[in-house]
């Protein structure tokens, strides 16, 4: 079910020509009535604030403007710095005494702000309409099967921040969340353009509030930015981060930050018991697709065979079949080429006695590109009876022969 999400005057942000009161309002928006109740369902499981506007808003195009008032009183009372509720509430009062249009000249400052609450309200009614399809799932996790079980996906094009789970096999969307990022948008190449990077990352730590200055709020994660195809395309800065808001800020714009993803302080709090520093994945897209679960599926059988087929060259020896798994302009971080193993090599391999073996693979496809897929997975190599065990990342790019390759890797 969908709340509609027309353009709004800036000056009277609820007006009666796009939200209207009344009962035959009322009787002409069934999905409006459909989505109050589901909310009201929702809310006896919990009620976050920004469900509680989503309630207000779906009370408005019901033309239960009492109801909308009531949500909205209550919803400022848990959060007295939600400015985009505060502006709701004034313009239904406003609109209840008759004089909704009689708006006194306002500043620059004043337009500018009633702008950023504008595009706030745009997103967020959006959110609240849109359910991923039936059987669907975000494009860009195949598989997730690391540790942490879960991943964090942000549809920088909507504002919107994904918690997905594995759960017994099927993944799913336990969460979401409004978030702001770079004013300039998406895309980052260089330090100082304004812009979030788009890509696959790590939280390498969190940094509580309280040892952080005032603007992060109630405390930030730090993200590996500019990770190992970051560094390969030439991209710089540093400082992006997930974090938090003022202390009299409930919410930012949707495009505010230097670079960061911001979300409000009870959301980031919330956002710890999933993840796990160093481990989780957290995927910065510049638009997420949602694709049917067989298709997935089918991507995923694909490149797991592929990285099954490569461990086993590893594993009996195979040094130059494991050898053909890397591309021709494969390079190391530390600038190597691809493996190369000479006869004396060959033959020394064949006499060694070692084990290779994988788990815990995730399997994402890369924000951005698409014919780059990030395979994550714990790999645990034994010779000689000695076992080490590490974490691999690596960049595998569809060639134009049809077949998968190396492109990059780290171990870590």
């Amino acid at each position: 079910m969908r709340i509609g999400a027309a353009p709004l005057s800036l000056l009277c942000l609820v007006a009666a020509a796009l939200l209207p009161t009344g009962s035959a309002a009322a009787g002409s928006n069934g999905a409006a009535v459909d989505m109050l109740e589901s909310a009201r369902a929702d809310a006896l499981a919990g009620l976050t604030p920004e469900r509680q506007l989503q309630m207000a808003v779906a009370a408005i195009h019901a033309g239960h403007d009492g109801e909308a008032l009531k949500e909205l009183s209550d919803l400022l009372q848990r959060e007295p710095n939600f400015r985009l509720a505060h502006l709701l509430y004034g313009q239904l009062l406003a609109m209840r005494s008759g004089v909704a249009d009689a708006v006194p000249p306002l500043s620059d400052a004043d337009n500018a702000r009633l702008r950023e609450l504008d595009d706030e309200y745009r997103v967020r009614v959006d959110a609240a309409g849109f359910t991923p399809p039936p059987d669907h799932l975000p494009r860009e996790i195949v598989a997730l099967e690391g540790s942490s079980r879960y991943a964090l996906l942000a549809d920088l094009s909507r504002s919107r921040l994904y918690v997905i789970s594995n759960a017994g096999g099927s993944l799913q969307v336990v969460d979401d969340f409004y978030s702001t990022l770079a004013r300039n948008g998406y895309g980052k190449h260089s330090s100082g353009d304004l812009l979030t990077p788009v890509g696959v990352y790590r939280a390498t730590t969190f940094t509580p509030g309280s040892a952080l200055p005032a603007f992060y709020g109630s405390g930030a994660f730090p993200l590996n930015y500019p990770n190992l195809w970051d560094r390969l395309k030439g991209r710089t800065g540093y400082g992006i981060w997930l974090h938090g808001v003022p202390s009299d800020t409930y919410s930012r714009p949707p495009r505010a930050s230097e670079g960061c993803v911001v979300l409000a302080n009870e959301d980031l709090l919330s956002l710890k018991r999933f993840i796990s520093v160093g481990e989780t994945p957290v995927i910065f897209s510049d638009h997420v697709d949602w694709v049917a679960a067989d298709t997935q599926q089918a991507r995923r059988a694909e490149m797991e065979a592929r990285i099954e087929s490569w461990r086993a060259a590893w594993a009996q020896h195979d040094l130059a079949t494991y050898a053909d798994f890397y591309a021709d302009d494969y390079r190391g971080d530390d600038g190597s080429a691809k493996p190369h193993f000479s006869d004396a090599k060959l033959s020394a391999a064949a006499d060694a006695q070692h084990e290779v073996r994988l788990s815990e693979i995730n399997l994402l496809a890369y924000p951005g590109q698409d014919d780059l897929m990030l395979a994550q997975f714990t790999q645990e190599f034994s010779v000689d009876q000695i076992s080490t065990v590490s974490h691999r990342d690596q960049y595998w790019q569809h060639q134009a022969d049809g077949r998968w390759k190396i492109l990059r890797e780290e171990i870590r």
